[in-house]
């Protein structure tokens, strides 16, 4: 187990360093990028479409970052075993650590950021309470297990469906939109907002900012759909690893 975790670590590291390599700004790109679409997003919904409300640079911040970090990471996983195939014709590893590879990797960039935001709350006045402490480490744990879950199902089905890239890609684009970003969940109407309190990004985004934004403790009874969902996705994507662990090497030569 030890030397798995070690695999795991090197390998985030070995990609965050070609990651940082790649770009003359390296690290700061990771900064800009929210910056720049959080610009656009302003000046299309905030002046444009009059969603502007109090702390609304605040609001869409919170949404963008950790969108991001959801997308980014599972984007990743789709295709982590498929890029790996090389290495899984030479030496056997458990073929979880490669969906894990790129949840650590895009977390350490998602911890870089966020850090940001939350120094930018502070110096704007957003009321830290212990919500912070308690409830924000446990929403944090609990996005990561819901795209560790999600992460293993997609890497696990890609090589043997590589249309799951184009299908995962389309339907991150239709959630991007979907998912509270730009507005709030209150301003939903009545009729259609059980349907988006099924959106697992939707609910823990609208409690991230309960937390951040407002100083107030989490709605963790909005978060039980999310919380079977996460679940069912944990099981199944361990099961179809397991299921498929030794076809995977033979994928290699095809």
């Amino acid at each position: 187990m030890n030397r798995y975790l070690e695999f795991v670590w090197h390998r985030s590291v070995a990609e965050i360093r070609a990651d940082m390599s790649r770009a003359v700004l390296g690290i700061f790109w990771w900064i800009v990028e929210p910056v720049l679409y959080l610009a656009v997003f302003y000046v299309i919904f905030g002046l444009v479409f009059q969603q502007r409300g109090e702390n609304y640079v605040s609001f869409l911040l919170t949404g963008l970052i950790t969108w991001k970090w959801f997308a980014s990471t599972i984007n990743s996983s789709t295709t982590a075993i498929t890029r790996n195939m090389p290495l899984i014709y030479q030496v056997y590893l458990p073929k979880v650590v490669f969906p894990l590879v790129a949840i650590v990797t895009s977390s350490f960039k998602f911890g870089i950021v966020f850090t940001m935001l939350m120094l930018f709350l502070l110096i704007t006045g957003a009321p830290v309470t212990t919500a912070w402490l308690v409830d924000l480490p446990l929403l944090l744990i609990f996005q990561v297990l819901f795209m560790l879950g999600v992460g293993m199902t997609l890497a696990a089905i890609d090589p043997f469906l590589p249309d799951i890239k184009f299908l995962v890609d389309n339907g991150l684009l239709m959630l991007f939109f979907l998912s509270g970003i730009f507005f709030r969940f209150d301003s939903v109407p009545e009729s259609i907002r059980p349907y988006f309190d099924l959106n697992p990004m939707g609910v823990l985004i609208h409690n991230y900012r309960e937390v951040l934004l407002y100083g107030k403790h989490a709605d963790w009874n909005s978060l039980w759909s999310t919380a079977i969902l996460t679940l069912c996705t944990l099981l199944l994507g361990l099961f179809l690893l397991a299921k498929f662990n030794r076809k995977y090497a033979k994928r290699a030569f095809l």
